[in-house]
């Protein structure tokens, strides 16, 4: 059986990749910092886990690892920022992103064709303002990827995507 690491699962592209895979026959290690309602729990193991604010060691044998999570406060003109606000949107969204990987290597290397796909978005391939740290931590989790996919061996793919808008 196939397993996964999907990141964001309580709500919006995180929950909906979570139930397809679920759905699809994979066992799912759901991580998120609320609990995720209306998910089929056989073969689903929720973590409540920040993963901006720390590392949690990974156990286990995944072949996927779906990174949905996000954050894009704080909203409005850069002068007006809250700076605590905007760095922490840059810790949820583009160190979590490291961290969840970092955490998640050790298994997807033994996989025999594991995947990564990171969620980036707006303001990582144009210009999205009164969401620079949003922008900007999307902007990171394209460099990331990019990096990533050339120093990992060949049977772990990575892939970012910007799915564009979505109602969350």
């Amino acid at each position: 059986m196939r397993s996964a690491i999907v990141t964001g699962v309580s709500r919006g592209i995180g929950r909906a990749i979570c139930q397809m895979l679920l759905d699809d026959g994979w066992q799912v290690l759901g991580v998120s910092r609320s609990e995720p309602r209306s998910i089929s729990r056989e073969r689903f193991t929720w973590w409540q886990w920040d993963v901006g604010t720390s590392l949690r060691p990974l156990s286990g044998n995944y072949d996927a690892l779906i990174c949905c999570h996000g954050s894009q406060v704080p909203v409005g003109p850069i002068a007006d920022s809250d700076e605590d606000a905007w760095a922490q949107s840059i810790q949820t969204n583009l160190v979590g992103t490291y961290r969840i990987v970092k955490a998640a290597l050790p298994s997807l290397k033994h996989s025999e064709d594991a995947r990564i796909l990171l969620y980036s978005g707006g303001g990582a391939f144009s210009p999205r303002p009164r969401f620079t740290a949003y922008g900007c931590s999307k902007a990171g989790i394209v460099a990331l990827g990019e990096s990533l996919a050339g120093e990992l061996p060949p049977n772990v793919t990575v892939n970012v995507i910007a799915p564009g808008y979505v109602a969350t």
